[in-house]
């Protein structure tokens, strides 16, 4: 997780995108979507692509930190992140 998050912090909206991704572990859902999120509340995370594992794992986290659950990673939300990659 530490080499995912690597200079993270100098961008303000950071997209995940699990497609090829069956599953990750607790603690690499735990750096990045508790941790690293409590510690940088101004940039936003958005995960895309999620299996439902995955989408499992990453909800469980951010309700150990108090936070919502990736709700906001919704369809138009995810073609908004798309779209933002291709420009």
């Amino acid at each position: 997780a530490k080499r995912v998050l690597a200079r993270n912090e100098l961008f303000q909206k950071v997209v995940f995108d699990f497609a090829t991704i069956e599953s990750i572990g607790p603690a690499f859902a735990d750096e990045i979507f508790r941790v690293f999120v409590n510690e940088h509340p101004a940039i936003r995370f958005v995960a895309i692509n999620q299996s439902p594992e995955v989408r499992k794992m990453i909800d469980k986290a951010r309700a150990a930190g108090g936070i919502a659950p990736n709700d906001a990673a919704t369809a138009a939300e995810e073609a908004e992140a798309l779209k933002d990659e291709e420009e």
